[in-house]
């Protein structure tokens, strides 16, 4: 009964102090979404009570989870607010936390690396972080294996590498500061044969290493010497850590390179006002990391943020006041948004006293085009002052350009193109970094051009008096230009083979193009072919006129001489009865030849071989 009152007493001090749950109760073990590359991985979030035992979480893949020692929770290292939620502190010489796995270290080949953030409160022996030697001779050199992370007397981070021919140390340059939170890194890089040590995320010491890990066979220990009570020598870390990580392979973010060598330079009095480049020296030391910048400038101090997540080490400014000082900083920032740029520079701007005004410019380009066609321009000019230009072009359809600052003397090249036909004047000037525009209308130069409209794929008509008609034809496979006429509104003859004969008509109301040539061998193949129909009829008339005059003509012949009378036949038969013809018998002969008897033809009326009607001639003879 003593026994389940005094666990239950425990169980409620537990809960008031905050310590943790055991995980058979209220608390379940969440693993990390983390890398593979980790060893271990304590962040000392929450504890849990195991077998009369207190322990922290290994949030690796591991499970290297460490146990609470002493296992009182009354006098054991206790769990504080910490740089990331929790961390564990460490008060008294004998607290420590022992890792439950005498194998971690056997993820270790040729890289570690332990780091994690600290609160140090001093100790006037060594504040051991991480212990991991198997057996030493502390301090001789030639004995041991593993290696200890710690604090030395001095407050200098330590890394001390052990191995049974000789042993590596590498101690930090700068101190740890007392009583703040600091961020420490021990890097192993065999390959490299050296050892790093970093304090808050920059590179503070490095030191050649001439032999290779040795791994152990013991238990490890977080914030003490893990040979003590045995060798009497507790060498505890008086103070807090957090989110301690033990890595096999990787690689040490480092911040970014601190934004240096600016220009302008800093304390240059005679900047330009405009076409201005800041520029400035970075990069990473991480050669894989992307560098981001942030640009402040203003004229008052601190200079406002201008610019932000610029990838290169130049940002273009124009318009820029005269006469006045600016201030400026760049700020580098890494993919894990590590900053870096403390530096803060000055340049002033030139006067506008005793400037000139820019040189007029000259515009050199086509002096005709089409319409919605991009037209090339090329305009140049000149400074006294040799100060950078900008030009101001007026394209005369209503749209102004104002091209980037160049240097005085050097071309630039931009186009244009106009929407409507018609013939536009061109208005541009320059102005030089000051913005010295003093005369402005004497400055100003004029350059015109006459846009006309395409005619398919041949070239383009164009108005060059401007007076709403068109009057020329532009080809564009030969360039050959000719004057053309308006035959009546909107329709035009145009010679495009400039043989000085008119072969196309084209309507500017339509846009269709038509060809003269084929339409005349059109209309001359319709009137030969009319032609040719007319000649058939005529003819086939005459046809008809001779058939018809031939068929009253027989008609006649069978009333009046289709039959001839002959009394004086007598050689031959008659073709109606077949009987032979004698003399003294008046006979009848038909004009197909046949011959009949008088009273025979008489009584049939008609010839039976080619029905010619037989009439009695008057002067017939019996």
């Amino acid at each position: 009964m003593r026994i389940g009152n005094t666990i239950l007493i425990i169980f409620i001090i537990g809960l008031f102090l905050g310590v943790g749950i055991p995980p058979n109760i209220l608390t379940y073990h969440l693993k990390a979404d983390l890398t593979d590359d980790l060893i271990g991985y304590w962040d000392f979030d929450s504890i849990y009570y195991n077998e009369l035992k207190w322990y922290t979480y290994d949030k690796s893949e591991n499970s290297y989870d460490g146990q609470l020692k002493p296992t009182s929770r009354l006098i054991g290292p206790q769990l504080v607010n910490g740089k990331v939620h929790k961390a564990i502190q460490f008060e008294d010489e004998n607290e420590y936390v022992s890792i439950d796995s005498s194998r971690f270290d056997d993820h270790i080949d040729t890289y570690f690396r332990i780091e994690c953030w600290i609160y140090w409160k001093g100790s006037s022996t060594d504040g051991i972080i991480f212990d991991a030697r198997d057996y030493d001779t502390y301090g001789i050199e030639g004995s041991g294996r593993g290696f200890v992370f710690f604090i030395n007397t001095k407050n200098s981070l330590t890394m001390r590498l052990l191995n049974t021919v000789g042993s590596n140390i590498c101690v930090s340059q700068s101190n740890i500061p007392l009583n703040q939170w600091t961020h420490v890194i021990a890097e192993y890089h065999y390959e490299n044969q050296c050892i790093n040590l970093f304090i808050n995320h920059k590179l503070d010491a490095t030191n050649t290493i001439n032999n290779s890990y040795l791994d152990t066979n013991v238990d490890p220990v977080i914030g003490n010497n893990r040979f003590a009570p045995e060798d009497g020598k507790w060498k505890a870390f008086y103070g807090v850590i957090d989110e301690l990580k033990i890595y096999k392979s990787g690689e040490v973010n480092q911040p970014p390179y601190s934004p240096s060598n600016p220009s302008p330079q800093h304390g240059n009095s005679s900047v330009e006002m405009n076409d201005i480049y800041l520029e400035w020296e970075g990069g990473d030391p991480n050669s894989k990391d992307t560098v981001k910048y942030d640009i402040y400038l203003d004229i008052s101090n601190p200079p406002k943020l201008l610019a932000t997540g610029i990838y290169s080490s130049n940002y273009h400014i124009n318009q820029l006041q005269p006469n006045t000082t600016y201030f400026w900083r760049v700020i580098a920032k890494d993919s894990v948004n590590e900053s870096m740029g403390e530096s803060l520079w000055e340049f002033t701007t030139k006067s506008l006293m005793n400037n000139n005004p820019p040189e007029q410019p000259v515009l050199n380009g086509p002096e005709k085009g089409k319409r919605k066609n991009n037209l090339e321009f090329t305009i140049i000019g000149t400074d006294p002052e040799k100060d950078s230009l900008q030009f101001i072009i007026d394209w005369g359809d209503g749209s102004i350009d104002g091209t980037e600052y160049v240097s005085s003397g050097n071309p630039y090249e931009l186009s244009h193109n106009w929407k409507k036909e018609g013939g536009y004047t061109i208005q541009y000037y320059s102005v030089d970094s000051y913005y010295n525009i003093t005369n402005l209308t004497s400055i100003i130069k004029y350059y015109n051009i006459s846009i006309g409209i395409e005619i398919e794929d041949i070239g383009y008509v164009l108005d060059m008096d401007d007076d709403g008609i068109f009057d020329t034809f532009h080809n564009d496979q030969s360039g050959i230009e000719n004057s053309i006429k308006m035959i009546k509104k909107d329709l035009y003859e145009l010679d495009i083979d400039n043989d000085s004969i008119v072969d196309h008509l084209y309507s500017s109301s339509t846009d269709i193009l038509e060809s003269i040539v084929e339409k005349e061998s059109i209309n001359m193949l319709w009137f030969s072919s009319i032609v040719l129909m007319i000649i058939v009829f005529v003819f086939s008339l005459i046809i008809l006129y001779l058939k018809g005059r031939k068929n009253k003509q027989n008609e006649t012949i069978h009333k009046d001489t289709s039959i001839v009378v002959n009394g004086n036949s007598t050689i031959q038969k008659c073709c109606v009865c077949l009987g032979r013809m004698k003399g003294g018998y008046s006979v009848v002969k038909c004009h197909c030849g046949n011959l009949f008897h008088k009273s025979c033809i008489e009584r049939i009326g008609k010839c039976p071989n080619c029905s010619r009607v037989y009439t009695k001639v008057e002067n017939e003879k019996e």
